[in-house]
Parts: structure tokens; sequence; C-alpha cells
């Protein structure tokens, strides 16, 4: 999966922002 910048960080995607 995609970093999703756009979404908060909730384990499903690889964005630790």
């Amino acid at each position: 999966h995609p970093a999703a910048s756009s979404l908060p960080d909730s384990g499903l995607e690889e964005n630790t922002s």
C-alpha cells in the first residue's frame, strides 16, 4: 500500500505521519 498522506496513520498504510 502506498503512503496515504491524506489519511491519518491508522496502521493500515505505510504512512507514519
